[in-house]
């Protein structure tokens, strides 16, 4: 994967240059008398959606930038170029900064470099950029610089660490409840649960979490599956309950309301909630195992025969899924250049299967994504066969990445449905069996 990522950053660097050197922008003759008035252009085509022109103002201002590099407008010009993943610039920029600077601009410019590596993934870079310039930062970014700070230990799996990061987070920061969470993930992944479920319940009480529903439904349902896996059948019910309907966590806390009640030997119970899950929307692996629980449910409350007709329900569900998803895994590169253009490209749908590439590609990848349909506005009017073809080769492996990881996520599913069906199949097995072994004692 890190190949594959490094390969595609350094075509999206080659294009650029070669891009850069040729484009000829509307405002060509736009001219700044100061380095102030360059960054305010600069950020004001970046807000307006434009941040090729934006660009290549600075990079047609190379000696003003020069001429003013101890300036704090480096600070913004320099993160502007990271923005847009143009490094080489950057460095360039930096280099001279270092050596003719004052520390602070130097430490808050590195601050910058910090954002870019974060966005791509490199923890390691992180950790040691923040590491040499935290103390030197104005308390917003010294929050911010915190909170990547955290993130990369834990990414690492440097626990310790990274909560020892995180305390220093103040209530009022808005990073404060991201690594509250963070925080508690932690805790739950070293096994102390009270320190975790005391995080959560905290936070629950914060003005800033009760007002927003999706962060609220998230944290319940984290409190939920933590108190199912301590054996609190009764505190996770209640945690579930607190989520939202409609919600991205509904389906989850329906599943876990579920197993809660089974365990209960409220098998009632546990059949409402499946049937909710099997009912509900769009397809999730806790609607796929629903169709193997509720039968199971049925079986435990001794209702055989109804079980066994559920089971052989689920076969025929689970058949009809995979057949489904061999045809979704078959979209050509066309499909995925279409999903390059929409506005969420990290999340979309193939017919009903829903698709989250959040957490398997870095933000620079889609970041660059976000920029390459600007560059596929930009070139036509170039006229420009070159920079037309690398583009449309460029566009295409940034899609090949995209379907990767969808098949990957597809066959995911493919051997958790496979893994459903030969349980149902062993269900109906088990049935026949007792039934057998029933009518055997009884002759």
């Amino acid at each position: 994967m890190e190949s594959t990522l490094e390969r595609l950053n350094n075509h999206f660097t080659q294009f650029t240059e070669a891009f850069y050197s040729k484009f000829t922008p509307d405002d060509d003759h736009a001219t700044f008398s100061n380095i102030q008035q360059l960054a305010q252009y600069a950020e004001a085509n970046i807000n307006s959606g434009d941040e090729i022109t934006a660009i290549s103002s600075i990079m047609r201002n190379k000696k003003l930038i020069a001429g003013n590099i101890n300036s704090k407008a480096i600070i913004r010009i320099t993160g502007f170029l990271l923005d847009a993943y143009e490094k080489r610039v950057a460095d360039n920029i930096f280099k001279k900064a270092r050596q003719e600077s004052d520390p602070s601009l130097v430490s808050n410019t590195q601050f910058e470099f910090a954002k870019y590596h974060f966005s791509k993934n490199e923890w390691q870079e992180t950790i040691n950029i923040i590491g040499k310039i935290a103390n030197d930062l104005p308390e917003k970014e010294y929050q911010h610089a915190l909170f990547m700070e955290g993130m990369s230990y834990q990414k690492l799996l440097h626990h310790r660490e990274a909560l020892s990061i995180y305390q220093k987070v103040t209530e009022s920061s808005e990073y404060y409840p991201v690594t509250r969470i963070n925080m508690a993930v932690s805790d739950f992944r070293q096994g102390w649960w009270t320190d975790a479920h005391a995080i959560i319940l905290n936070l629950l009480k914060t003005p800033t979490v009760s007002e927003n529903t999706d962060f609220k439904d998230r944290l319940n349902t984290m409190l939920g599956y933590s108190f199912l896996q301590l054996e609190y059948y009764r505190n996770s019910r209640d945690a579930f309950r607190n989520v939202s309907l409609n919600s991205q966590y509904t389906n989850k806390a329906l599943l876990g309301i579920a197993l809660d009640a089974a365990y209960q030997a409220d098998y009632t119970g546990a059949i409402n909630a499946a049937e909710m899950l099997k009912n509900s929307g769009r397809n999730s692996l806790e609607k796929d195992e629903a169709y193997l629980l509720l039968p199971y449910f049925h079986e435990k409350a001794g209702q055989y025969s109804v079980a066994t007709a559920g089971y052989n329900q689920a076969i025929v569900y689970y058949e009809a899924r995979l057949h489904s998803l061999s045809t979704y895994n078959r979209q050509d590169i066309d499909f995925y250049i279409k999903i390059l253009d929409s506005k969420q490209p990290d999340r979309f749908t193939i017919h009903d299967e829903g698709i989250d590439l959040e957490d398997r590609l870095p933000r620079s990848y889609f970041g660059q994504l976000h920029l390459i349909n600007q560059y596929r506005a930009k070139v036509p009017p170039m006229q420009s066969d070159a920079l037309t073809t690398r583009l449309r080769q460029l566009t295409a492996e940034y899609a090949e990445l995209m379907k990767s990881e969808t098949d990957a996520i597809l066959a995911e599913r493919v051997q958790y449905i496979t893994d459903y069906m030969n349980q149902a199949r062993y269900g109906i097995a088990r049935l026949y069996d007792n039934s057998r072994a029933n009518t055997d004692i009884t002759k």
